[in-house]
């Protein structure tokens, strides 16, 4: 069966529809609006949501390798992770990892966080024996401590609010050594650090 069909009457004016579009349009800008200001209080009351409670005045650094342990970091970076991820331009890069290496009193957030990231991922792409070797310290401690300063990193150039190439490439990173992280523990069975 076929629904009737309801043919427009001459009474059937068209300002109803002008109206009643209008109405439509004022009525999708409120939502508009209203979307944007719950986005924007999201963001200023969870702008931690990843990871839990933001920690005030974490000074970074303490959580940074030495100069020597940036650049084994990087090298490892570059043989493990970036040959399968190619999600950073490696010469322009470590340029700037170069730079802030030797004044990371002066590194801009973004950069920071981008740097911790590679610290993650880097650490995550060795064995416990080898990180033990180059850097003296057991794979799980130099995750927690590298995790955590990118967490922070992360906050402090305020990702969420974010379109800067450096933070979201950070925040892809840190997001690929969690998922990476989990499977591997959880296949293991062992705890995840």
């Amino acid at each position: 069966m076929k629904p009737k069909s309801r043919e427009p009457k001459d009474d059937d004016a068209d300002d109803d529809d002008v109206d009643d579009n209008h109405s439509d349009d004022s009525d999708g800008d409120m939502h508009e609006d209203s979307i944007k200001k719950a986005w924007d209080q999201f963001r200023d009351s969870h702008e931690h949501l990843l990871f839990g409670s933001h920690k005030a005045n974490v000074d970074l650094s303490t959580l940074r390798p030495e100069n020597a342990q940036i650049f084994k970091l990087w090298q490892v970076y570059l043989d493990n992770v970036d040959c399968l991820l190619k999600v950073t331009h490696t010469p322009t890069l470590q340029a700037r990892i170069i730079d802030a290496a030797s004044d990371t009193a002066t590194n801009p957030p973004t950069l920071e966080a981008l740097m911790f990231s590679v610290y993650c991922v880097a650490v995550l792409s060795l064995e416990d024996d080898r990180c033990r070797s180059l850097f003296g310290s057991p794979k799980v401690e130099l995750l927690t401590r590298y995790q955590f300063g990118c967490q922070q990193a992360l906050l402090n150039c305020e990702f969420l609010r974010s379109d800067d190439r450096d933070s979201l490439t950070a925040l892809f990173l840190y997001l690929v050594r969690l998922s990476n992280s989990h499977d591997t523990y959880y296949r293991s069975g062992t705890d995840h650090p």
